[in-house]
């Protein structure tokens, strides 16, 4: 066999050992961030203590135009909750969000709330 085809077999063989590595290592600690299932859930449950829903404009560029859009966030705390709880879309070049803002509405009418 020719030396220069044995070296390429050789390194195509160990970058294709070490690319199959990297996929299982990938499964192996990235999947159980990316799927979760209902079971593994915790809900929390209480009183609203504050709603409020925010809408910001968000830009990015890419070297050649800028892309503007607003972000609508929803945001609730729980009575006795220390976590922020935050909802957040981008919706274009929409100015409101009615979703939100009818979530917001029944979360400030509510008395309870379960996450």
């Amino acid at each position: 066999m020719n030396k220069k085809l044995w070296w390429k077999n050789h390194y195509a063989e160990e970058c294709l050992v070490f690319g199959i590595c990297c996929i299982l290592c990938s499964f192996y600690f990235f999947a159980p961030t990316l799927f979760t299932f209902k079971n593994a859930l915790i809900s929390k449950s209480g009183e609203i203590k504050e709603v409020e829903t925010y809408y910001v404009q968000v830009s990015s560029s890419n070297g050649i135009y800028d892309v503007k859009s607003i972000k609508a966030e929803l945001q609730f705390y729980i009575s006795g909750q220390p976590q922020l709880y935050s909802l957040k879309k981008n919706i274009g070049i929409e100015s409101r969000f009615e979703m939100y803002e009818d979530i917001k509405k029944a979360l400030s009418n509510s008395n309870a709330v379960k996450v």
